[in-house]
């Protein structure tokens, strides 16, 4: 009697919240009709530029992106983004769009700001269901009887939409496809940083765009400012650009530590990671495909003087080494393909070698952790990529670090890269 107790006792019961399946809902799920294929996610950066270099007509790609398996409604949203990518490229000067876009409608014209009037409109509301058929009905009455005011609806308001018709690659193009493990628009802003950044800024940086699990963070997360103080990257132009801009107020930049303040209150210094990722989102609004997660693995990884188990043992990550082990690797590669682009106001020589004894120094460590795996990463490293077509113009110079990465290029790809190209992309457009 007291086993048949204490078994009712330990018998799992059903959670009120938690909605359970039951026998009928199963059999209606399982004769329910499929539902239809979609077309998910967005146009690969990588691909449209591929589809750019070789044409730069445009409605080709317009085309390409109305075969998607969409409704006219999705359909029209995806043109549009279309859209929104090219003006992206035009503005990172990867391609030119003609005609000329037109400037973001968040610009002021110049004189704008001393008129009191010239302030921000606030956005106009959106009319209610009724209000739209007011509107129609009013509409429908003037122009049976001629008489009475004709309203118009805010969407009727709207300016037409920018249409480019053709996008010319620059020189800037051959950078763009060097960048694999990183959204390439992202690559090339962090390039135009790195002028200023030391060489803990720039480490920074590249490990912020490799993604670790969420539940590694709390062992890599980046030190504080009083622990590792911010570079000339961030002091001297960071900062200054993200308080002017008003992403960031001046106080939330450093803000003091203060114990006594709950720890649901406290306030903690944006990592160089996430200021870079403001900035980018700032100057480039509405980019996907970006992932920004501020770690310091390697850097710490530097202090033991690039020995992988005192690292390890010292962080408690036994369960996770092999998660830092292919983060290393990651950036290895990372580090072979900003070789390959020198930086506006760097030498190239000395960015190369920066960079190169980087990774050499990771490189060593990997191969006393697992050299098998190291020598098939930089066995593969150099792959030819298949979507890059050999350039027309001058491209940049091309020193990767020995036996870090190959080359992506095509001017070090075998002589028939451009017919393979081609023959990739053959009736992509114009298939029916």
């Amino acid at each position: 009697m007291k086993a048949k107790k204490a078994l009712k006792k330990k018998m799992p019961t059903r959670s009120p919240n938690r909605q359970y399946w039951d026998e009928a809902q199963f059999v209606k799920l399982r004769g329910a009709p499929p539902r239809d294929l979609v077309s998910q996610g967005h146009f690969p950066w990588r691909m449209l530029a591929y589809m750019l270099q070789l044409s730069p007509d445009v409605e080709r790609v317009r085309r390409l992106v109305g075969k998607r398996l969409m409704d006219p409604k999705r359909a029209g949203h995806a043109e549009q983004h279309l859209h929104q990518m090219l003006r992206t490229l035009h503005a990172a000067g990867v391609i030119r769009l003609e005609p000329e876009p037109p400037p973001p409608a968040t610009e002021e014209p110049a004189g704008a700001g001393d008129a009191p009037s010239a302030a921000a409109a606030p956005p106009a509301q959106k009319p209610s269901a009724f209000a739209r058929l007011m509107i129609e009905a009013l509409q429908a009455q003037h122009k049976a009887t001629g008489e009475g005011p004709v309203p118009v609806l805010p969407d009727e308001r709207r300016t037409p939409e920018y249409r480019p018709e053709r996008a010319i690659p620059t020189e800037r193009m051959a950078e763009f496809f060097l960048f694999r493990s990183v959204n390439p628009v992202y690559a090339l802003f962090l390039l135009e940083q790195f002028a200023l950044a030391d060489q803990t800024e720039r480490l920074q940086a590249l490990e912020s765009v490799l993604e670790l699990p969420k539940a590694l963070l709390r062992a890599v997360r980046v030190p504080n400012p009083e622990k590792l103080p911010p570079g000339p990257l961030a002091q001297t132009y960071l900062d200054t650009e993200l308080v002017s801009r008003g992403l960031i107020s001046a106080g939330d930049l450093y803000p003091p530590w203060d114990p006594d303040i709950p720890f649901e209150e406290r306030k903690y210094a944006p990592a160089l990671g996430e200021k870079l990722r403001m900035l980018f989102d700032s100057l480039y609004p509405g980019v996907h495909g970006v992932f920004v997660q501020p770690v310091w693995a390697a850097g710490e990884l530097l202090n033991f003087e690039c020995n992988f188990q005192n690292y390890i043992g010292s962080r408690d990550l036994a369960k996770q080494e092999g998660l830092i082990f292919r983060h290393l690797l990651r950036l290895i590669l990372l580090l072979g393909e900003f070789s390959q682009v020198t930086p506006p106001g760097i030498d190239a020589a000395a960015w190369r070698g920066d960079l190169k004894a980087l990774a050499d120094r990771f490189t060593t460590c990997c191969r006393e952790v697992d050299p098998t795996s190291t020598e098939y990463m930089l066995a593969h490293a150099g792959d030819q990529d298949i979507l890059v077509k050999e350039a027309t113009g001058p491209g940049p110079s091309v020193a990767v670090p020995e036996g870090v990465a190959g080359s992506q290029v095509a001017a070090e790809a075998p002589a028939d890269s451009t017919t393979v190209a081609d023959e990739f992309g053959a009736g992509i457009v114009d298939s029916g």
